[in-house]
């Protein structure tokens, strides 16, 4: 009588290939859940910019005088923002924190506005969104141009 069995080699050729493939679609896996936490992170970035240049436009609409105080003429004038309740202390980030109390603590948002002395009636500026991706910090940069006159 004969059985028919796999031989040693057969199990190791299939348990090998097995294993290559397990590997493979873990390491797919591990890369999709990073790919996805690195966008909700920038949809967050996109998110937290926006709250800001809408808070900044109410800002310069409810007092334009007020609004320009904040710029000092001919520097570049950086403000940290944590959350939307007024102007924070001049001066540039340090630290990442949590935005508006929750989220993950990996932000940074502040505004540079500039006054040019030869156009009192504008403010430049930028919104600098940074946040801590793995071991690299990313940015998130969106350019603004304040004026008197409606857009």
């Amino acid at each position: 009588m004969s059985t028919k069995a796999f031989s040693l080699i057969e199990v190791l050729v299939f348990t090998t290939i097995l294993s290559i493939v397990l590997v493979a679609a873990t390491s797919v896996t591990v890369v999709s859940l990073r790919n996805m936490k690195a966008n909700e992170h920038k949809i967050l970035a996109t998110r937290y910019a926006e709250e800001l240049e809408e808070w900044l436009e109410s800002e310069k609409e409810e007092n334009w005088y007020l609004f320009t105080e904040k710029a000092v003429s001919g520097l570049d004038t950086e403000y940290c923002f944590t959350d939307l309740n007024g102007w924070p202390s001049q001066g540039s980030c340090s630290g990442f924190t949590q935005i508006d109390g929750h989220g993950p603590a990996i932000f940074q948002r502040s505004i540079t506005l500039h006054k040019d002395t030869s156009r009192p009636e504008s403010i430049t500026g930028f919104i600098t969104i940074n946040w801590q991706e793995l071991n690299s910090v990313q940015t998130l940069k969106i350019n603004l141009v304040f004026t008197l006159w409606e857009k």
